[in-house]
């Protein structure tokens, strides 16, 4: 993170291409501010390593090198003639104790070039090359952004934000980031989250910190990623989902940039050291999952237990968990109910679903259908999908809510439309019989192509029903062969024998009987009774391989101890014979 709450000022032991790519980021001011020193000391770990093209860089910052082409770029001799390039040169000089190259850069800086003010803010800012004054490094950053330079706004932000060099002031941080923002300057998008996500000045607000944090991942920022990941670990604002922020902070892009990375956990540390509660247990989040750090679930649930010590909801709903699993203790589920019950009295959606999930099994308490329903019920309403489709699993059954198919099927569709896939499965199952809804086949078509999406394979086998009969839809033994196929493939044995039937036969396909025999196989290798006595058939006849009754009894002998009838009348025949 750009002059994040806790840079690093050692280098970390990476390999010698990531220190001198690190490099570069602090080099060229790479969604940071710019820095030379730390440039120079990622190089020198490169180059320490044997790396060359960091040598080289480092030979490249070699103070006199650096005068003389600034000279080049101001004069334009040899390369064409300019200021800004000019200016980065002298500042990386300046920075290193050369007088001469302080003096041009404050000369460019008095006429108004933004880039030399925006350095010379920088220079003394760090207190590099000049006496530290964060005063006079506000005041150039201040004429900079007058002259609308993005990059100067951010770095007023920031340090407001910090209190580096000015009295922290979260407000003024807000406006010149917002300013910096509108823009286009990814990272302060990115800190405009973390403020609103941390309640820095502002309200805490989950649906604006996503929104700013959505805003700098499509900018390319890699700390965003890492900020929405970690909303989708925690279920802060948003409904805890693992895939979804493994989606965002496993991206790859992001986890390439190795200093973003590091600078996020180390801000998430600091704030968590400072007793932020929700840092705390979003970096046990970190822990928890093993994502930027060893997998940890002790470390995970210490963090934890701070945070919840707080009163921090989340923190107690994660404590449940790790009692429910027994994730760096002892499997309670006693215990994992008390942590439920003290998250839930705060409005927790996730351990209300919890707490319903453990009065449904049973699960360290008595089986209680009524209280089950009690606090799905209030979980659905604050929208967690695994509630509503508890809820409306409840209403079918009549188990602690009157029996009421439409009540199923309306809770069923708010899951559904949250891309819950079996919610999504068992409403198509409703509109497919009239169950509580009008039968509508475009429907319950509809529906069963959104679960298969998500990798449901009984969806994809009635998709395949569906075109194979006419169901609803014409008949199209094409489109019946495709949706077996992906049920199939995901071992649907139902499936892996319609497949089968259709070589065998011809239908829709050219008649194979080796693709047959192989579907067929991989069937009855899940006990299909069905496939067994087609393979027994097979075999019996010689259709595509060659004929040889003993193996044909073995199949029938299969099928007929799973109860197929037709096995057991075709396997009296070849005994008899």
């Amino acid at each position: 993170m750009a002059e994040s709450y806790s840079d690093c000022d050692t280098p970390r032991q990476e390999d010698a291409q990531n220190c001198c790519r690190i490099g570069d980021t602090y080099y060229f001011g790479k969604n940071v501010l710019r820095d030379y020193d730390k440039a120079r000391r990622w190089y020198e770990q490169a180059a320490a390593q044997g790396f060359q093209a960091a040598q080289k860089k480092l030979d490249d910052m070699d103070v006199r090198n650096l005068y003389q082409r600034g000279e080049k770029y101001r004069r334009g001799e040899g390369v064409p003639q300019d200021d800004a390039r000019a200016c980065r040169e002298y500042a990386q000089a300046a920075a290193q104790g050369h007088t001469e190259s302080l003096r041009l850069l404050r000369q460019f800086a008095e006429q108004g070039v933004v880039g030399a003010q925006r350095c010379l803010a920088a220079l003394y800012k760090q207190g590099t090359g000049v006496p530290q004054s964060g005063d006079t490094a506000r005041r150039w950053y201040e004429k900079a952004a007058a002259l609308g330079d993005t990059e100067a706004r951010y770095a007023l932000g920031a340090m407001y934000d910090n209190g580096e060099g000015v009295p922290q002031d979260y407000d003024r941080a807000r406006q010149w980031y917002e300013d910096a923002a509108a823009l286009g300057h990814a990272l302060a998008h990115y800190r405009l989250g973390v403020m609103y996500q941390y309640a820095r000045g502002v309200p805490q607000d989950y649906d604006r910190a996503r929104q700013w944090y959505e805003k700098a991942a499509a900018l390319g920022n890699a700390h965003a990623h890492f900020g929405l990941g970690i909303m989708y670990y925690c279920g802060r604002g948003v409904p805890e989902n693992y895939a979804r922020g493994s989606h965002w902070y496993g991206n790859p892009r992001a986890q390439k940039d190795t200093e973003a990375r590091h600078s996020f956990t180390d801000m998430l540390r600091q704030l968590a050291e400072q007793g932020v509660a929700e840092a705390q247990c979003n970096l046990a989040a970190l822990y928890e999952w093993g994502q930027g750090m060893p997998w940890d679930y002790d470390t995970a649930y210490r963090w934890h237990e701070k945070a919840a010590a707080q009163g921090d909801d989340v923190a107690q709903y994660k404590i449940g968990e790790a009692y429910y699993y027994g994730r760096g203790v002892s499997q309670d589920y006693g215990m994992a109910r008390q942590w439920y019950e003290k998250a839930a009295a705060q409005g927790n959606a996730d351990a209300a679903f919890s707490l319903g999930s453990l009065y449904q099994s049973g699960n360290g308490t008595p089986q209680d259908w009524n209280k089950a329903a009690f606090w799905h019920k209030k979980a659905a309403a604050q929208g967690q999908p695994l509630a509503q489709f508890s809820l409306g699993i409840l209403y079918s059954c009549g188990k602690g809510v009157p029996q009421d198919y439409a009540e199923a099927a309306r809770w069923y569709e708010k899951a559904a439309e949250q891309g819950e896939y079996s919610a999504q499965y068992n409403l198509a199952e409703m509109y497919c019989k009239g169950e509580g809804v009008p039968q509508d086949y475009d429907k319950a078509r509809h529906w069963y192509e959104k679960a298969a999406a998500r990798g449901y394979a009984d969806a994809s086998r009635i998709l395949g029903d569906m075109y194979h009969n006419g169901q609803g839809v014409p008949q199209d033994y094409d489109m019946a062969r495709q949706w077996y196929a992906k049920a199939a493939e995901k071992d649907d044995a139902a499936a892996q024998y319609r497949l089968g039937v259709m070589y065998h036969v011809g239908q829709g396909v050219p008649q194979n009987f080796r693709t047959a025999r192989r579907w067929y196989e991989a069937a009855a290798a899940q006990d299909h009774a069905d496939a067994q006595k087609n393979l027994g058939d097979m075999y019996r006849y010689g259709e595509g391989i060659k004929q040889n009754d003993k193996k044909a009894c073995q199949w029938y002998k299969k099928a007929a101890a799973l109860g197929h009838e037709e096995a057991r009348n075709a396997l009296h025949v070849l005994k008899v014979r």
